[in-house]
């Protein structure tokens, strides 16, 4: 695992609002990033950039399968080119990473078959395996699990901006790279003054912020969303 660390709160008082960044495939990059609750609200939106707040910055590049034949046991008999005892390994590795953070937020780039690129090796679907096995082995938090749109978070968070951001790292690998875009992505879109910005935060982080549509704690006048799939009263 390559990893590289900028940052930590060692010694700070308080809790980080901590994301953990997955770009999954067959060599998996990871990101993490930690700001201050404070640091997402709109006192601070106004007085500070975000990246200028991260207090806790990481990255790397976990092997989940890339190595075939290397792990000397599990291989496929007839298939040498899908390596499940390689992918176990490292979902295992994301997984023990996840005990290091208090009740992060696991951010994971979504997997939509792009027919025009895709073949037929079993890679191919090396995301899908990998996000399937992370979601079970982490099946009591999957309410902390969000997916991602690739084509949004690469737009917005590109190889410019990560410059400008002091987030770009030529050496860290392209999958850590494109986890960083994810964690920074999903902070981007926790911080900002409108429902929509309140609502993810608090779902995201229930304990560190309030439910924004609490009449006992709502003081903005904010409407209370329509929830789908809730049942009627009277319906049954």
């Amino acid at each position: 695992m390559n990893f590289a660390k900028f940052s930590d709160d060692v010694g700070k008082p308080g809790r980080l609002a901590t994301v953990v960044a997955f770009d999954p495939g067959e060599t998996t990059g990871f990101a993490v990033l930690g700001v201050r609750p404070a640091a997402l609200t709109c006192m601070q939106v106004e007085l500070e950039p975000l990246e200028n707040s991260l207090e806790h910055v990481e990255y790397g590049q976990i092997d989940c399968g890339a190595r075939h034949g290397e792990t000397g046991m599990g291989m496929l008999r007839g298939h040498s080119a899908l390596n499940l005892a390689g992918e176990s390994m490292g979902v295992e590795q994301m997984v023990n990473m996840l005990r290091f953070y208090s009740d992060p937020v696991i951010v994971l780039e979504d997997f939509i078959v792009d027919f025009r690129q895709i073949d037929m090796s079993r890679s191919a679907l090396s995301p899908v395996r990998i996000t399937a096995a992370l979601s079970y082995a982490c099946r009591g938090k999957l309410h902390k699990f969000w997916l991602q749109d690739r084509g949004n978070v690469k737009q917005t968070c590109n190889d410019d901006r990560l410059r400008n951001w002091n987030l770009y790292d030529a050496n860290s690998g392209p999958h850590a790279r494109d986890a960083m875009r994810h964690a920074y992505y999903f902070l981007r879109t926790c911080r900002g003054t409108s429902d929509k910005f309140l609502e993810k935060r608090w779902l995201a982080w229930p304990d560190m912020f309030p439910n924004p549509f609490d009449v006992s704690v709502n003081r903005g006048g904010h409407k209370q969303p329509k929830r789908g799939g809730e049942r009627i009263p009277g319906l049954g």
